[in-house]
């Protein structure tokens, strides 16, 4: 895991300062090393911050070859042996040569984010790995483009920073920004497997998209592909990390890791006396099954509110839940243990259809109040009357984008990019169609982007999610429920009982309750918001508090949104000029 960052001007040569600026407001990403390279009229740039992993004194960037330059931020998994000898970096040129950019792209493994620049041809590719697990932003400022792992570091580079009114209004709507949008003023991110070329203009090609689910595949062969998944993401000879909840993805993952003999510890977040939200009991029962040591990382309510104006800083993306602080504290703690890289569970539930969203298209009725964790996000009680063709998750977000809207005093319309996603999806299939749109909205631009790379870089930790790995999409895999069978009887015998037998509960953190409405509260009347009306905030706030427990609950994610926009939003000033 890096930091990266690019310019590529159409006019006259750039400031290298401003690079260098860019590559300094992103130093926890990248602590061990700093690289740039220019081209000799200095109107192409590209640095790099390295988190040295592996190969500490081999594996600086960017790559400079005869041919191309290259940064990367990410790993790559499974080169063959001549590519073994500096970092897994240093394989890109060489295969960039032999097959061009689209063979070496169907050859590359893992998560990642890059720059190529051809030396000959004068044009500079953009990359993002096929989910989106990496991230990637650009900008345009005259006659030059930028690219660069963060935001905050375009606008160190000089792009203004602020909203975007038409993104916020959307995200507002409905949680997330259009693909291919971010939240801010002029910026835009890669989207997942895609990548943009720019030469004389910029284009944008798509490489990859999830294959359409075609049949059932036997849990022998599924966890044969899932165990090498998991153990190229181990590191050898050094200590790894595996998040591990009380769930059976993220079990299965350590289960699996701890198969490689190597120093492996695994982390869990606890809300102690929480009910179902608590899951360390679980974990700890599986941790011991597997032979890991385990720390638990208990985390209050108290400090959820106390820590999230930070973990809404360092991720720089809203949340709906105190579960941003949870990964923040997790990533923390590994951190402090020495230790770089982190197994997730993130991908299963998309992969295997696991949310409770998903249970229309196998004939299930979930029922929203089975489960209070994601109730207001995943579930909702509230009643929207949608065409057929809309995905099933949108009932729960355009629920959610109403109580936002109505906190914010807006106007809820649903947005006409919800119908644009729809369109423009190819698959006739309504999972997989549905699946896709999750993927595009909830999986890149939140899960990956702002719960997973966000917080993980906030104290320097390369996230590797397994389940994510598109060898394991590959196989296409159709269940028949959303119990995630498959996987249950897959790693049967290494998953303890507790587990297995449980059903689905989201990584969510406990409800906050009045607190976080006192503290949305004095938000409201010490800070001015450029999309929110005062009388309207204040109106709903005093009304929530007299609602009946569960109505409240479905309330929390709303205001949580609202609350970490106001902390967000507070970062904007730091780089006004």
């Amino acid at each position: 895991m890096c930091g990266i960052v690019g310019v590529f001007s159409e006019g006259p040569p750039v400031e290298r300062r401003r690079l260098r600026k860019a590559l300094h407001s992103m130093q926890k990403r990248g602590p061990d090393d700093q690289g740039e390279w220019w081209s000799e009229d200095g109107r192409i740039g590209i640095g790099h911050r390295r988190l040295a992993i592996t190969r500490p004194l081999s594996g600086n960037q960017p790559v400079v070859s005869e041919h191309c330059t290259v940064t990367v931020n990410g790993e790559f998994y499974g080169l063959d042996a001549e590519f073994d000898a500096r970092s897994d970096s240093w394989a890109l040129p060489t295969l960039y040569r032999r097959y061009g950019l689209s063979g070496a792209l169907d050859r590359l493994r893992g998560e990642f984010a890059l720059l190529l620049y051809d030396h000959l041809q004068k044009k500079l590719f953009i990359v993002r790995d096929r989910f989106g697990i990496k991230p990637l932003f650009w900008a345009r400022r005259g006659p030059e483009w930028w690219f660069a792992s963060k935001p905050s570091a375009l606008w160190s580079a000089g792009i203004s920073a602020g909203w975007c009114e038409s993104s916020f209004l959307q995200a507002a709507h409905t949680q997330y920004p259009a693909p291919g949008r971010s939240m801010f003023q002029g910026i835009r991110t890669v989207r997942p497997g895609h990548f943009l070329t720019l030469s004389e203009g910029l284009t944008e090609t798509r490489y990859w998209q999830a294959p359409r689910t075609t049949e059932p595949v036997s849990s022998e062969t599924f966890l044969n592909q899932l165990r090498g998944c998991v153990h190229a993401r181990v590191r050898k000879g050094a200590p790894s990390a595996v998040l591990l909840s009380g769930g059976v993805d993220s079990a299965a993952v350590s289960a699996l890791a701890s198969e490689t003999n190597q120093d492996i510890r695994a982390y869990t977040v606890d809300f102690p006396h929480q009910g179902s939200f608590s899951e360390g009991p679980k974990a700890a029962l599986q941790a011991e099954h597997c032979g890991l040591s385990h720390r638990i990382i208990p985390l209050t309510g108290d400090e959820i509110l106390r820590d999230l104006a930070e973990a809404v800083g360092q991720s720089e993306g809203l949340c709906v839940n105190g579960h941003l602080v949870a990964k923040m504290k997790l990533a923390e703690a590994v951190a402090q243990d020495g230790r770089q890289v982190l197994l997730t569970g993130e991908g299963a539930d998309e992969l295997l259809f696991g949310y409770r969203h998903f249970s229309r298209y196998f004939g299930e009725v979930a029922d929203p109040l089975a489960d209070p964790a994601g109730l207001g996000i995943l579930t909702t009680t509230t009643r929207e009357e949608l065409p057929q063709s809309y995905p099933a998750f949108f009932h729960s977000k355009l629920a959610l984008g109403r109580r936002i809207c109505e906190l914010l005093g807006l106007q809820h319309i649903p947005s006409p990019a919800f119908q644009k996603l729809i369109d423009s999806n190819e698959s006739a299939d309504p999972l997989d169609s549905a699946r896709q749109a999750w993927l595009d909205t909830a999986l890149s631009s939140y899960i990956l982007e702002v719960l997973g790379d966000g917080t993980e870089m906030s104290h320097s930790l390369e996230g590797r999610p397994p389940f994510l790995d598109h060898t394991l999409w590959e196989l296409a895999i159709r269940p028949s429920s959303t119990d995630k069978g498959l996987l249950r009887d897959a790693l049967r015998g290494g998953v303890v009982d507790e587990i297995l037998a449980s059903t689905k509960h989201p990584f969510m953190a406990a409800p906050l309750g009045d607190d976080l409405i006192a503290r949305l509260r004095h938000e409201v009347l010490e800070q001015r918001h450029p999309f929110l009306d005062r009388d309207s905030a204040l109106h709903v706030l005093a009304r929530v508090q007299t609602l009946e427990k569960h109505e409240r609950l479905e309330w929390e994610p709303a205001m949580i949104w609202v609350l970490s926009s106001f902390y967000l939003q507070r970062i904007f000033g730091e780089f006004s000029s």
